[in-house]
């Protein structure tokens, strides 16, 4: 497949899935702070959310998605260094998409089970969820990040900012998810760095999409 049709297939990916995962955000439903920690307390939020399978499903197409823009970025850094570094962060996201989708795969099999078999019946796969939830958000928003910031920052291809603010994501992302794995998640996780290590990530994918569709034109 010729690189133009890499980057414009690439763009529309990372633009779209962005934007999704924008979307399936603000809509997904969250315990109350006071029932972070508890496993339990998700299974109570699906028990009262009409639209759960869709909001889950919704994030696993995005993350497909944004993964699609990655493998663009990837081919569109040429210079030995931050082509290696491009490919690094590639393998990390594969991981962290792969844990991701596992993930909200039981988190949307949730929705029924909960009406079948109860709350109680659901805690260890609760836990469990939580648990692929947090190696995620390491892999995906931390390592994933960090290192396409370094592959940015390596490359005469983007803009030495948007590098910089993508490794910052990436490091506020590996503090987000090291913290929830050994500490349990607390409102500054919850509320504070998860939403800066995750907003800033799509926002940095939807700009490179748009940078992408510039590269796919020059091509051609």
């Amino acid at each position: 497949m010729e690189d133009r049709t890499v980057f414009r297939v690439g763009a529309w990916a990372a633009i779209i899935g962005g934007i999704l995962a924008v979307v399936v955000n603000v809509f997904a439903p969250r315990p109350a702070a006071d029932d972070l920690g508890d496993p339990t307390a998700l299974l109570d939020v699906v028990a009262t959310s009409s639209a759960w399978e869709l909001i889950q499903i919704g994030v696993v197409v995005a993350l497909l998605l944004i993964l699609a823009g990655f493998y663009a970025v990837t081919k569109s850094v040429k210079d030995a260094p931050a082509s290696a570094w491009a490919h690094f962060g590639l393998g990390a996201a594969v991981i962290g998409t792969t844990i991701g989708v596992a993930a909200f795969a039981i988190n949307a099999s949730f929705g029924q089970a909960v009406d079948a078999v109860g709350v109680d019946a659901l805690a260890s796969a609760a836990v469990i969820s939580g648990g692929l939830f947090n190696a995620w958000v390491i892999t995906f928003f931390g390592l994933t990040a960090l290192l396409y910031g370094l592959a940015l920052a390596a490359s005469d291809e983007y803009p030495s900012w948007l590098a910089w603010v993508t490794v910052l994501a990436g490091l506020v992302g590996l503090v987000t998810g090291f913290m929830d794995a050994f500490a349990g998640a607390t409102e500054v996780s919850t509320f504070v760095l998860f939403p800066i290590s995750s907003g800033v990530l799509t926002l940095v994918i939807i700009y490179l999409g748009v940078l992408l569709l510039g590269k796919a034109s020059a091509s051609s």
